[in-house]
């Protein structure tokens, strides 16, 4: 997680999944916080990826930040599988990637997307 700096202003932003295609919503008391939405929207997918065995998962991601608008950000996550995993060391322990998020905007006006508002 994003350690928020309490000398820096908007130094981090929380969100949650509010609909998805997989049929995922956030539980209330579970939110991710960083920067900027793509770094979120791609910690959503690594979760939703292990859990969900799609392709392409679609979620739309509501800001719960304290004092802001509460935007809805609507992001297409694929996951991309690598030809051979990549192994690396942190803090002594191993740890095997077998592929990354990807993702991507899209617009309010997707069919995609219009679809899971509909839902809301």
């Amino acid at each position: 997680m994003v350690k928020c700096n309490k000398n820096e202003i908007n130094s981090c932003r929380s969100f949650k999944i509010v609909a998805s295609n997989v049929g995922f919503v956030s539980p209330p008391a579970q939110y991710y916080k960083g920067k900027n939405t793509n770094g979120v929207a791609k910690k959503f997918g690594t979760t939703l990826f292990k859990s969900f065995k799609k392709d392409k998962i679609i979620i739309l991601m509501k800001e719960t930040t304290q004092g802001s608008e509460k935007k809805i950000y609507e992001y297409e996550l694929t996951f991309k599988k690598f030809d051979k995993p990549v192994i690396r060391e942190i803090k002594g322990k191993e740890i095997i990637n077998t592929g990354q998020t990807i993702v991507k905007a899209l617009e309010p006006t997707d069919p995609k997307v219009k679809a899971l508002y509909e839902k809301l």
